[in-house]
């Protein structure tokens, strides 16, 4: 049986569905700490009570899986990681958001690709950030490690399969 939960960030496209929705409660699972008025906000624009649940994001992963495995829906909005993306799908827990946000939306979403899996849009995202990692080349030598180890690193961080160990 399909579980039905739509992403956080479908917050944003259910205020389309205001007229069908205002009046009514959902729960929304998010990691902390948020803005203090970011339910109350959403309910005053919308006329959608929002139920506001907070996790740390180490403990969003483990409630949303134990949760959905037992067949409960931990919430009817939550937030999740890309890289869970693929796994929510093959487990079938997340219906497909592709009839929910227009397409014009989602075109405008570069990334929002990390979120499709076979044909079906899973979430949509709201934020992107990029990591770095600076490295002091004088350290890699005093312990011995040439800095061209690092090009492990630059291959991995370009897609392409790193060949050694870091």
């Amino acid at each position: 049986m399909r579980r039905f939960i739509l992403s956080a960030v479908v917050l944003t496209a259910l205020t389309a569905a205001v007229p069908a929705l205002a009046g009514q409660s959902i729960t929304v699972l998010l990691p902390s700490p948020q803005g203090p008025n970011i339910a109350a906000d959403f309910e005053k624009e919308t006329g959608i009570h929002v139920d506001l649940q907070t996790l740390s994001w180490d403990d969003i992963r483990p409630k949303l899986v134990t949760a959905l495995l037992a067949g409960t829906a931990p919430a009817d909005v939550t937030e999740f990681d890309w890289s869970w993306t693929g796994q929510f799908n093959a487990a079938d827990w997340y219906l497909p958001l592709n009839n929910v946000i227009d397409a014009d939306t989602v075109a405008d979403i570069a990334v929002a690709k990390i979120f499709t899996v076979d044909g079906k849009l899973l979430g949509i995202p709201y934020t992107n950030d990029f990591r770095v990692m600076l490295v002091n080349k004088k350290h890699f030598a005093d312990a011995g490690m040439p800095v061209a180890h690092l090009s492990v690193c630059n291959q991995s961080a370009a897609g392409k399969p790193g060949t050694g160990q870091i």
